[in-house]
């Protein structure tokens, strides 16, 4: 009998192993996937980069709008592709961070940047609480990346009109930003 609970067990033990290897296998296929379908967005952008220019033939302007949105469109989704192989990285720790000392000052002035139009055509002023020191140890690209997003994401959901506060501070040596929309 404690043979047989043995091998029960046993079976349970390998049918989560089982479980586990299946569903790690559709996770590197999803990233396998994703990987393949940024690099075929990638040509698209560049061959609508390159008809949007008239570097072939001059285009009518309502072609060059359809274009334009077609390019848009794509750079989308090649962000939204970006966070899920982020994501990826990061679920199974292979992301790598390039940790350096930097100013974060021009770091949030570039991510505010990047969000103004969008900010101003909602007439969503962007007010920053900045109380950072001039040097800190971080991954630059990563932190733009994702206040970039907490940026845009504070505007889109924002009421027109309203205003989204960024505020940035040290807390017991952890930097923290945080968007608050309005």
């Amino acid at each position: 009998e404690d043979e047989v609970e043995r091998d029960d067990e046993w079976k349970k033990i390998l049918g989560v192993a089982l479980a586990a290897d299946d569903l790690l296998l559709e996770h590197e296929l999803a990233a396998e996937e994703a990987a393949w379908a940024h690099v075929r967005l990638t040509t698209i952008s560049g061959a609508l980069k390159l008809l949007e220019s008239d570097i072939f033939a001059t285009l009518p302007p309502k072609a060059h709008n359809l274009l334009h949105i077609a390019r848009s469109n794509t750079e989308r989704l090649m962000r939204i592709i970006d966070d899920i192989l982020d994501l990826e990285q990061l679920e199974s720790g292979r992301m790598v961070i390039h940790e350096r000392e930097i100013d974060p000052h021009p770091v949030i002035h570039d991510a505010v940047e990047a969000v103004r139009a969008v900010a101003d055509k909602k007439r969503t002023p962007i007010v920053m609480d900045v109380s950072l020191p001039d040097r800190i140890r971080t991954d630059r690209d990563r932190v733009l990346h994702v206040l970039e997003h907490l940026l845009s994401n504070a505007v889109k959901f924002s009421v027109e009109g309203g205003e989204v506060r960024l505020r940035a501070s040290v807390l017991n040596t952890l930097n923290v930003v945080q968007t608050i929309p309005s």
